[in-house]
């Protein structure tokens, strides 16, 4: 164990080797290999020097083997996996790490590791094998002192925090811990169901992703495996089922999926009404199905619920846009809002592009699109066909159809008419992108 007085710099690689197997063997980890390979990977690169070196680019090609120039979205992928590896290590340092003297961080806007040494008491300093000939020569009495002042100045500091005002960030850190460590007394599969639920929900966007929805669909049937009794599991399994409805012809497998988001967001409401969760969920499902008006009521109570959670502001603003309330939608998803759950920020501008369109800033709307393409979100059909029709709505028709053309090479048979007709509730909306479509040369022959 390192000395708590010692820099980062004099940290010893098997000092950092060893904080990070304890975190890999942790019940947090353990079965993630996904977040072994992310967190060795960037420790590693980082012990060799390197920690200034390491990007998304490299990490999806190093750990993935996945290439930029083949596969477009492989640094949204990396984004997505180092904010589970960002809630992982919270938990872990929550949790099992809560005595660990080494904490390794993953600052959010990069990838390199931070090291943090602790101070650790005197008993730690005994167990660890500290004393006088392994501390320069300090001798005991001296070192017991010591121990003593900074146990005075962290008690004095406990103080004024406790009798501080405390923030609101303060307030939902605490209550995350709370709530983790409850979860944690109840079973480890009700914690681990948890992080699953977390990690599900983030791959609920893109929307229009017919396989990202089965997969995170397929994660949420195992969150209801792990804890039955949790909320969550069913909840966001109504929310990819109700998708996969909306993204379906109009077949059996349509009305299988809408039965099962129904049965699903029951379920969830009747464990837990009062979670914004369920009730955004039950909002969506009653999109889905038609029910407009219940919809709306619903998705306007989770938000009133938790008007900080950037999930539950995502499908309100959903429902907004394609039932028309374009302001409505524009307010809820706006990049600059804050949030103490965080969403998929890339697939949060994508639709607040798509109601900037049909609100006529379609300058605004190329905008945005150029900076999800540059902060490596994934492209898809629904978002060439918005720039194309925003570019043809401001006259620059030869770039609007070069547009088009990259659509019908890169998607050939993407109905991207059926799918707006079957998100919006009035077929204008729709056709206010599909008719400029056509007049640009596409047509769903194609």
């Amino acid at each position: 164990m390192p000395n708590p007085n010692q820099s980062i710099e004099a940290l010893t690689d098997t000092d950092l080797e060893a904080s990070m197997a304890r975190i890999l063997q942790s019940p947090e980890f353990v079965g993630s290999a996904r977040m072994q390979d992310f967190l060795s990977y960037v420790v590693h690169e980082a012990i060799e020097g390197r920690g200034d070196q390491i990007r998304a680019k490299t990490i999806a090609q190093d750990i993935y083997r996945r290439s930029v120039a083949s596969d477009g979205d492989s640094e949204n992928v990396v984004r997505v996996d180092a904010r589970r590896l960002r809630r992982k290590l919270d938990k872990y340092y929550a949790t099992d790490g809560l005595n660990d003297a080494i904490r390794i961080h993953i600052d959010s806007g990069g990838y390199a590791p931070r090291f943090e040494i602790l101070n650790v008491n005197e008993a730690e300093l005994e167990a660890s094998g500290f004393n006088e000939a392994r501390n320069d020569g300090v001798p005991r009495t001296i070192l017991a002192a010591l121990v003593i002042v900074f146990g005075v100045i962290a008690v004095l500091t406990a103080v004024f925090w406790m009798t501080s005002e405390p923030t609101e960030t303060s307030k939902v850190q605490n209550q995350q811990e709370a709530q983790r460590l409850a979860l944690r007394e109840k079973s480890y599969k009700a914690l681990q169901a948890a992080n699953y639920a977390e990690e599900a929900r983030d791959l609920l966007f893109p929307l229009f992703d017919f396989n990202r929805q089965k997969q995170s669909l397929t994660m949420f049937r195992q969150v209801i495996k792990l804890d039955p009794e949790s909320f969550a599991g069913y909840a966001g399994a109504a929310q990819s089922l109700a998708t996969l409805a909306l993204l379906s012809p109009q077949n059996p497998d349509k009305e299988a999926f809408l039965q099962d988001a129904r049965l699903m967001a029951d379920i969830a409401v009747s464990k837990d009404p009062t979670k914004a969760w369920s009730l955004s969920s039950a909002a969506w499902v009653a999109f889905a199905e038609g029910n407009e008006d219940k919809a709306i009521r619903l998705s306007q109570k989770s938000i009133a619920l938790a008007p900080r959670d950037g999930h539950v502001h995502d499908y309100f603003g959903l429902i907004a846009l394609f039932t028309g309330d374009f302001p409505s939608a524009l307010d809820a998803l706006r990049p600059e809002r804050e949030f103490d759950q965080p969403s998929d920020r890339l697939g949060r501008k994508n639709v607040y592009a798509a109601a900037s369109f049909h609100s006529g800033l379609y300058q605004q709307t190329l905008n945005l699109f150029d900076e999800v393409a540059m902060s490596g979100g994934p492209i898809s059909p629904p978002r060439l066909a918005y720039k194309a029709a925003a570019l043809d709505a401001l006259g620059k028709t030869e770039a609007a159809r070069e547009q088009v053309l990259d659509l019908l090479e890169t998607w050939p048979n993407a109905r991207v008419d059926q799918v707006l007709l079957n998100f919006f509730r009035d077929p204008l909306h729709a056709n206010d992108v599909n008719d400029r479509l056509r007049k640009l040369g596409w047509t769903a022959e194609n």
